[in-house]
C-alpha cells in the first residue's frame, strides 16, 4: 500500500510526496522542495516542532502514512561531522582496524571527503584515480584502449552512491549536519575508458586536493605496480595540471603564514633533533623490587577513610556551586581560548615525555617541540635489545590513542604537552611469562635508579584542611549577599 507525507512551508503552501519504507527522508525533503520551487540545501524538515534526522528511512523515521511535515529553514553556519571510512580488503592492512577517522563539515562533498582521506600523511592510498586492463577481446588493440575506470562505491546507511552527480552531494544534503557517519568504500569495475572518465571528472568538480602524481601512485600501491597503472598516473597528472598550479599558489601563502607565525611567536627553533639515546640525557628507573604495590604495606588506619566535618562542606558547596545555571561561553569567547591555546603551544620549545617499558621500568627524557612520531620511534628503537622486533607506543587523551610512526610533529600535530606518559607495547603481544623479560639494553639498565617516593607527613596532610575551609567560607559568602536586607537579622554569626 502507498503511503504518503504532506510537507508544508512557511507560507501555508502544501506539498504531497509518495513515499516507501525505504524512502529516505533527504529524498523527501529534495522532491517536496522541488515541488515547492526552493533550494532543498536551504531548508530541513520538522514534525511536532521536533528536528527530523534526515539520514534515516521512512520506516525508521517512526512517521505514519499522511504525516504532517513542517519545511523550515537550516543553519546555514557549517557542524562538524565525524566520518570513518571503512576501507575495502585491498587497504585494510595499511591502517589499524581498517578504518580511518577525521572530522569534516557538514557542507563537504563526498568527493572532497575521498580526495582528503587520499592526502592523509601517512596514508598509502589511491580512491579515485583507479584503473583496470581488461584483457580477452580486444587484444591485439593499442594498450590504451584496454584501461578502463574502476569506479568508487559508498555505501552510507544501506545507501549505494557512485555516480559523478551523487558524489557531488555534501553531508549535510545526505542528512548528516552532526554526529558521526560510516562510510564503506568499495570498488567496481565499468566499461568507461579511463581517459574518458578523466575528463569528466575534471569537469564535474571542482579540484581541492590534486591528483596523486606518477611516483606518489606506484609507491602507494599496495598490489605492486603495473603498465596501465604507470599510464593512469600519467594521464591523471597531465590533466589536471591547472589545479597544480593553483595548489602550489596555496602552498606559497602557507609559507607566507608560516613566517608570519614565526615573526609573532618568535624565531624559529633551528636545533636538530637527536635521535640517538646516546647523544640525549636521560634518565632510567628500574622496575619494582617485589610485586607488592607499595601502597600495600602502610599501616591500616580507618581514621584515613572516614570523612571529616570539612569534606562534608566541601561536597555540599561544590553541589550547590554545579547546580547553579551557567552561561555558555559566545563564539568570540571560544574563539580567544583557542588562540591562547594555540599560542601557547607555539612558545613551548621542549617537552617531557616518559617511556614505560612491559617490565615496569621506564625512562624520561626531554623532546623539542618540532620533533616528529618517526623520530620518537626512532629514540625508542635504539633503547631496547630486540630492535628488529615491531612495537608501538600508546598515550592516553579521552581514551588510549596510538602515536602514528610519520612525520607529525608531537606538540603540533598530536597535541603533546609538558610531562607526557608514554606506554611501551610488543606489536603482536606477548606471553605473560615473558613481560618481566629485560627490554632496555644492559647499558641503560645498569644506570636504572630507583624512583623516589616521597614520605607524606602527618603535618603536610593537616595543611590541606586550610584551603579546604578557605573555599568553603568564600561558597559561604556568596549565599549571605544572596539574602534580602529583611533576613539579615535572622542570620545567626
Amino acid at each position: 500500500m502507498a503511503s504518503h507525507v504532506i510537507v508544508v512551508d512557511t507560507t501555508l503552501k502544501r506539498a504531497i510526496v509518495k513515499v516507501t519504507p525505504g524512502n529516505y527522508l533527504s529524498d523527501i525533503l529534495e522532491e517536496a522542495c522541488e515541488k515547492l520551487g526552493v533550494q532543498p540545501t536551504q531548508y530541513s524538515l520538522k514534525h511536532n516542532n521536533k528536528s527530523l534526522d534526515l539520514s534515516r528511512t521512512f520506516r525508521l523515521s517512526g512517521l505514519s502514512s499522511g504525516a504532517r511535515l513542517e519545511l523550515v529553514l537550516a543553519s546555514r553556519s557549517p557542524t562538524p561531522v565525524s566520518v570513518a571510512l571503512q576501507l575495502p580488503p585491498a587497504y585494510t592492512s595499511l591502517v589499524p582496524n581498517g578504518r580511518i577517522t577525521e572530522c569534516f563539515s557538514s557542507n563537504t562533498t563526498l568527493w572532497l571527503i575521498l580526495r582528503k582521506f587520499e592526502s592523509m600523511a601517512g596514508t598509502n592510498m589511491n580512491f579515485t584515480a583507479r584503473r583496470t586492463q581488461q584483457q580477452g577481446e580486444r587484444e591485439g588493440s593499442e594498450e590504451g584502449s584496454l584501461s578502463f575506470y574502476e569506479r568508487p562505491v559508498l555505501n552510507i546507511m544501506g545507501r549505494e552512491v557512485w555516480k559523478f552527480g551523487d558524489l557531488q552531494k555534501t553531508l549535510r544534503q545526505l542528512g548528516f549536519s552532526n554526529g558521526t557517519c560510516l562510510i564503506k568504500l568499495d570498488f567496481r569495475k565499468t566499461n568507461q575508458p579511463y581517459e574518458e572518465v578523466m575528463i569528466q571528472i575534471k569537469e564535474y568538480f571542482e579540484v581541492e586536493y590534486p591528483l596523486k602524481s606518477e611516483k606518489e601512485i606506484m609507491d602507494q600501491n599496495p598490489q605492486g605496480s603495473s603498465e596501465s597503472d604507470k599510464k593512469s598516473a600519467r594521464e591523471s597528472s597531465e590533466l589536471l595540471s591547472e589545479e597544480q598550479k593553483i595548489i602550489s599558489s596555496e602552498v606559497n601563502s602557507g609559507e607566507k603564514l608560516k613566517t608570519d607565525c614565526i615573526t609573532q611567536f618568535g624565531q624559529e627553533s633551528t636545533e636538530p633533533p637527536i635521535c640517538n639515546p646516546a647523544d640525549r640525557q636521560i634518565s632510567v628507573y628500574a622496575p619494582p623490587s617485589t610485586q607488592l604495590p607499595r601502597a600495600a604495606s602502610v599501616p591500616y588506619n580507618s581514621g584515613d577513610f572516614e570523612p571529616t566535618t570539612a569534606h562534608a562542606k566541601l561536597h555540599q558547596s561544590r553541589l550547590s556551586n554545579s547546580s547553579q545555571n551557567k552561561r555558555l561561553l559566545s563564539d568570540a569567547e571560544i574563539e580567544n581560548l583557542n588562540r591562547e591555546k594555540a599560542e601557547k603551544l607555539a612558545n613551548m620549545s621542549r617537552i617531557s615525555i616518559k617511556i614505560r617499558f612491559p617490565d615496569q621500568s621506564s625512562i624520561l627524557s626531554s623532546f623539542l617541540a618540532k620533533e616528529t612520531g618517526a623520530n620518537l620511534y626512532q629514540f625508542t628503537t635504539g633503547l631496547i635489545v630486540d630492535e628488529s622486533r615491531p612495537f608501538k607506543l600508546t598515550w592516553h587523551d579521552r581514551g588510549p590513542k596510538r602515536i602514528p610512526n610519520n612525520n607529525k610533529q608531537l606538540v603540533k600535530d598530536l597535541g603533546f604537552q609538558n610531562r607526557m606518559l608514554i606506554n611501551f607495547s610488543w606489536e603482536n603481544g606477548t606471553e605473560i611469562s615473558k613481560e618481566r623479560a629485560p627490554v632496555l639494553k644492559p647499558e641503560y639498565s645498569r644506570k636504572a635508579e630507583e624512583i623516589p617516593i616521597p614520605d607524606v607527613a602527618v603535618d603536610e596532610v593537616a595543611d590541606i584542611k586550610e584551603p579546604m575551609e578557605k573555599e568553603i567560607n568564600i561558597s559561604e559568602k556568596k549565599k549571605q549577599k544572596a539574602v534580602g536586607k529583611w533576613f539579615k537579622g535572622l542570620i545567626k554569626n
